[in-house]
């Protein structure tokens, strides 16, 4: 029954989206789910945390359009869908059109280890000059690209990291998520997840096509608009398109929840503005929020 819910809204998505997608700048949009921790000591929020290391690293690229992870689960929510870093080819593709992504990152964590003299879990087992501990620390990870246009698998690639320091792991947070005594102990497991991602990072780079050259670069803003009915629906993405400064209009559509993706030149109150100014005959909306890349509308 879920599986043929998903492919319904999915139908809906596909609808609403061009056959390329392509975004601001020309850049692709990439979509990173919260990875799999198969390990059975690993800490609950350790899929998490390498998820948003990677979605950090592929943001400071430069070459992608990436989702925010929060968005990603806010559709999870919405739909009540399960989207890990085990998903399926098939069904990895078909959320990646649910949400507009061209591209889905997915990983599984299958082993982090942090071993001292005495095995494995603690820090301090080999004591140094001065009562500093030694520790060895092993991750690794299966990492796998899908094309949410013709469901392949892109790429299929084992990443292992094997590191060995002396010290604790500094104070750190991912994602709001403690280090240091929270998801690991010792240095050497935090410079091997920090490695292992950018191998990850490595692996994304050579099998995505980078930015097209000839494509307008403005910044990316979503709009959120809720009370839309198919039919407004329809007369909104027109308007926005017609607006000056709006060099692309990309948009899915569920639960009466338009979200439009508008390349623009200019920032999110003035798009803010200039969409509030020209609003179909009819149509009253207001804005209920916004940041420096987001809008939030309602219709009254």
């Amino acid at each position: 029954m879920r599986h043929n819910r998903l492919l319904l809204l999915v139908a809906m998505a596909t609808l609403l989206f061009s056959n390329s997608l392509t975004y601001a700048g020309g850049k692709a949009r990439v979509a990173v789910v919260e990875f799999k921790a198969k390990v059975p000591k690993a800490h609950w929020q350790l899929g998490t945390a390498m998820a948003d290391l990677l979605i950090d690293e592929l943001v400071n690229t430069g070459l992608y359009s990436v989702l925010e992870r929060g968005a990603l689960d806010k559709v999870q929510r919405e739909q009540k869908l399960t989207i890990t870093g085990e998903v399926d080819a098939a069904t990895g593709a078909q959320f990646g059109k649910l949400v507009g992504a061209e591209y889905l990152v997915v990983g599984a964590i299958t082993k982090f280890e942090e071993k001292d003299k005495k095995g494995i879990g603690g820090v301090f087992g080999k004591k140094l000059a001065g009562g500093v501990g030694m520790s060895t620390s092993e991750l690794a990870l299966t990492l796998r690209v899908i094309n949410s246009t013709t469901g392949e698998i892109m790429v299929s690639e084992k990443v292992s990291q094997k590191e060995s320091s002396v010290g604790v792991a500094g104070a750190t947070r991912i994602g709001g998520i403690p280090l240091g005594g929270g998801l690991f102990k010792s240095k050497a497991m935090q410079t091997a997840m920090e490695k292992a991602i950018r191998n990850c990072v490595l692996i994304v780079t050579t099998h995505l096509p980078g930015p097209d050259p000839n494509a307008v670069d403005y910044p990316l803003i979503e709009v959120e608009m809720t009370g839309v009915d198919f039919k407004l629906l329809k007369k909104l993405t027109k308007q926005l398109k017609a607006l000056d400064g709006v060099a692309e209009v990309k948009r899915t559509f569920s639960n009466n929840v338009a979200r439009f993706n508008v390349s623009y030149d200019g920032s999110a109150d003035e798009l803010a503005e200039a969409i509030e100014e020209t609003s179909p005959e009819g149509v009253e909306l207001e804005v209920t929020g916004f940041s420096d890349s987001k809008v939030e509308m309602a219709v009254k």
